[in-house]
């Protein structure tokens, strides 16, 4: 019989430190415990463990052996979690199996499209209309939590919370001036949430802040030198609804957009508050 670590235990076994934060209940729940197989007469040889039984012809790169362990890829992980989650939260799951490990410059495990082509050619897979819907807001390189959540509420159409804003990327980098460069004894900077076009850069500003306030000051003073808006964002903004309107109000002024809902207002404070009531609730150091 041939079996696959699938599902929650996939996912702890891909170690994404984001997907180990923001999923650890869940993983700690399951630990090893979800496997994948391919034939109904094997779902009842594993008593104690979960079984998902899967008939359908799985997309080239759905399953893998790695070490001699049979292991769903990210992609089916992604396919096969989103099929109990909404839209948001399929959107979160995807940002998070497309993040960096260990800061801008370390590698990602998965990226979009690859999530994107697998999804496309599962056809007939429960959720896979969903998936592909979610994979329009998913985007490589996230370094937090937060990250994805401020991204979120500025690139979501007003029908899923956000304000519609086009053109952002995680931890765009920024090339600086020879002065800049010196003061800050770096020739580059990574953006939290970057919209290079207009140059507005948003930062999310976590618990460490206030010991890095001169660092901070210093940092902002070079990318406005070189022509950067730097807009900061504090997990109270994101928490509270009162300060996240705000928040988001002078962000569509600084963007040029007027937000018009065309009676829809209430679809969009309800997704809105979908997405606030998502954020982390344990300590998450970022």
């Amino acid at each position: 019989m041939t079996k696959y670590i699938s599902h929650y235990s996939a996912l702890k076994y891909w170690n994404i430190p984001l997907a180990n934060q923001y999923y650890q209940d869940k993983i700690a729940k399951f630990g090893d415990s979800q496997f994948l197989v391919l034939n109904r007469t094997d779902r009842y040889s594993h008593q104690g463990r979960v079984p998902f039984v899967c008939t359908k012809t799985i997309p080239l790169g759905g399953v893998l052996q790695t070490n001699k362990t049979g292991i769903v890829s990210l992609p089916l992980v992604f396919l096969q979690l989103s099929q109990k989650m909404d839209i948001l939260n399929t959107i979160i799951l995807g940002n998070i199996l497309c993040s960096h490990s260990n800061g801008p410059n370390s590698p990602i495990k998965t990226n979009q499209n690859e999530l994107y082509d697998f999804v496309n050619s599962a056809k007939g897979f429960c959720g896979r209309r969903k998936s592909l819907r979610a994979l329009q807001y998913i985007q490589n390189g996230a370094c937090s939590i937060m990250e994805i959540f401020l991204a979120m509420l500025l690139k979501l159409p007003y029908s899923l919370g956000g304000i519609g804003l086009k053109g952002g990327h995680f931890n765009f980098e920024i090339i600086l001036d020879r002065e800049s460069s010196r003061a800050i004894k770096k020739n580059r900077l990574y953006v939290d949430y970057c919209f290079p076009k207009e140059k507005i850069a948003y930062e999310y500003l976590g618990e460490c802040h206030e010991t890095t306030i001169d660092q901070d000051s210093i940092r902002n003073m070079a990318l406005r030198r070189i022509g950067y808006e730097v807009i900061p964002i504090t997990k109270s903004q994101l928490y509270n609804e009162y300060r996240l309107k705000q928040f988001l109000d002078n962000a569509a002024v600084d963007h040029g957009k007027r937000i018009q809902f065309h009676n829809n207002e209430n679809k969009y404070l309800e997704m809105q508050r979908k997405i606030r009531n998502l954020l982390p609730r344990k300590a998450i150091n970022n």
